[in-house]
C-alpha cells in the first residue's frame, strides 16, 4: 500500500506539470492555424507583461513548489527543473497580431471582432468586452506610448465589426448547432 509521502509526492508532481502545460497553452495551441490574412499589427510583449499574462500559474507553481520543499516532497533537483522551465516558457516571445477579423495572442485561437462590444482601456491593458454569451478579454498593451494606437485600432475594428451587421463567428455557429441537436 502506498504512503502518504507517496500520494503527496505524486501529487504534487502532477499539479506542477499541469500548472507548466497550462502556462504552455495560454500561448502556444500547435493545432491552430495563424490567420492567413495580413497582420495590421503586431507587438511582440516585453518579459514583465508576459509575467502579469502568467501570473496566476506562475503564483501557482511558486506556491506548489514552496509546498512540496517544505514536506520535502520535492527533491532539489526538480525544484530547479520546474523553476527552469517556468522561466524557459516566460522568455518565450509572445506576439499579439491585431487582423481585420480579429485579435490573436501567441499561437492561440483568433478572438473575431464580432464576438466583442467595446474595448475598455485599463491599467496597461485593454479589456474586450463580450457580446451577449462571450467572456470578455483582456489584451495586454506593448507599454504606454504604444498604446493609442493599439487601443484605437481596436475601437475602428469592433465598429466596422458591429457595422458590418451580426454575424456570427464560426464558434458561436456551432454552439448554436450543438444547442439545436440536444
Amino acid at each position: 500500500m502506498p504512503s502518504a509521502y507517496t500520494f503527496l509526492h505524486t501529487a504534487i508532481s502532477f499539479l506542477i506539470i499541469g500548472s507548466l502545460a497550462l502556462m504552455v497553452a495560454r500561448i502556444y495551441l500547435p493545432w491552430v492555424k495563424q490567420p492567413q490574412e495580413p497582420a495590421l499589427l503586431s507587438y511582440v510583449l516585453p518579459f514583465r507583461l508576459r509575467v502579469r499574462m502568467q501570473r496566476a500559474n506562475v503564483y501557482a507553481l511558486a506556491g506548489l513548489v514552496v509546498l512540496g520543499t517544505v514536506g520535502r516532497w520535492i527533491n532539489p533537483v526538480s525544484l530547479l527543473i520546474t523553476l527552469g522551465t517556468m522561466l524557459l516558457i516566460l522568455a518565450l516571445p509572445t506576439r499579439t497580431t491585431l487582423t481585420k477579423s480579429g485579435i490573436t495572442i501567441g499561437r492561440t485561437p483568433l478572438y473575431r471582432w464580432n464576438e466583442f462590444s467595446t474595448v475598455e482601456e485599463r491599467p496597461g491593458r485593454a479589456h474586450l468586452v463580450g457580446k451577449d454569451d462571450w467572456r470578455p478579454v483582456d489584451i495586454w498593451l506593448p507599454r504606454a506610448p504604444d498604446d493609442a494606437p493599439v487601443l484605437a485600432l481596436m475601437r475602428r475594428n469592433l465598429h466596422v465589426a458591429a457595422s458590418a451587421g451580426d454575424k456570427r463567428s464560426r464558434s458561436s455557429s456551432s454552439r448554436a448547432a450543438i444547442a439545436t441537436r440536444r
